[in-house]
């Protein structure tokens, strides 16, 4: 599938599936996009809070909700392939793309991080 390493040991007849470079890849384009650069560790409520829906919380505006959008896709993907622990995370922010907040961006750069 596109952007998977396929690794077979037929020695100890095992088979790994990685996605470094889509991981990475995803990661540089939201850095790019967003003009903002992410570091080892984010403070944001989604570790604690992450169903909580801030209804105070400014929209993101156009631009940045297309970011959001495209980078959540871009994550279910991801989860969908390789990575299932962020399905509940993931899940939660898809439905949230067409009303994104500065909470939302918040916890997508958390999974990102």
């Amino acid at each position: 599938f596109l952007g998977m390493n396929i690794i077979f040991d037929r020695k100890d007849k095992t088979v790994q599936i990685e996605m470094n470079e889509a991981v990475q890849k995803v990661i540089d384009e939201f850095e790019k996009e967003s003009g903002e650069t992410l570091g080892d560790q984010v403070s944001s409520p989604s570790n604690h809070f992450l169903f909580k829906v801030d209804t105070t919380s400014l929209d993101l505006g156009r631009k940045r909700s297309e970011i959001f959008h495209s980078t959540t896709a871009k994550l279910l993907y991801l989860m969908k392939w390789a990575r299932p622990d962020l399905e509940t995370t993931v899940s939660f922010l898809m439905k949230r793309v067409t009303k994104s907040t500065e909470e939302d961006w918040a916890k997508l750069k958390r999974v990102l991080e």
